[in-house]
């Protein structure tokens, strides 16, 4: 399924920075790259959902450079950005010190850390939006990764919720942003998979941490 969007989403990339094309045609093709871009995250979504349900997800522990990880995740934040036309101050570094590697499913980390991102940088209109690793050895969870941003925040009604599936927050931001409602719960369920926690933070900036 996601081998033939793959290409549409290649395609769409190349018209929209083909400098041949009129300014109308890579106007469009901006538009249908962003929409096949969300419709990606959505169905990566319900297939993990999917393949939970079905008890056949497997994690591939390896040893992970964390170095490496932040900038990536750095990369997905600009990206991100610029996908939702947003002139935003973003960060990803290191707070205090954290080892070189740690031994966990990366790309499992790197899903979880794409929808944090995805939502952070939708829902943040101007400001910040930062991600931070931190390390303490004497936790059961040593590994304490938080995405902050100066967006509107979650209500304390619907904290309860938020990680329900299909829950969406019925707000008019929310309406007007669209989404399946999968996201954070598809999150939170990988992270109790992997043996972490995925909370909401009370301190402000608001954000999410994992760890």
């Amino acid at each position: 399924i996601r081998t033939p969007l793959n290409a549409i989403l290649g395609l769409l990339y190349l018209i929209k920075e083909d400098a041949d094309a009129s300014a109308k045609t890579r106007e469009r093709a901006d538009v249908a790259h962003r929409a096949a871009d969300q419709l990606m995250i959505q169905l990566v979504n319900v297939v993990e959902a999917t393949r939970i349900d079905a008890e056949v997800l497997k994690l591939r522990v390896n040893d992970v450079r964390t170095d490496e990880m932040l900038k990536q995740w750095h990369a997905l934040l600009d990206a991100s950005a610029v996908r939702y036309q947003k002139t935003l101050t973003v960060d990803a570094v290191f707070d205090g010190d954290v080892p070189g590697t740690v031994r966990i499913d990366g790309p499992k980390l790197t899903q979880i850390m794409s929808n944090l991102i995805d939502n952070a940088t939708k829902f943040t209109d101007q400001g910040r939006v930062s991600i931070r690793m931190a390390f303490d050895a004497s936790s059961d969870l040593p590994l304490r990764i938080s995405v902050l941003d100066t967006g509107p925040g979650i209500s304390a009604d619907d904290r309860d919720r938020v990680f329900d599936r299909f829950s969406r927050l019925e707000t008019a931001r929310t309406q007007q942003k669209g989404g399946s409602g999968l996201g954070l719960s598809i999150c939170h369920e990988l992270a109790e998979l992997m043996g972490g926690t995925l909370s909401i933070m009370d301190d402000t900036p608001d954000g999410f941490t994992l760890g």
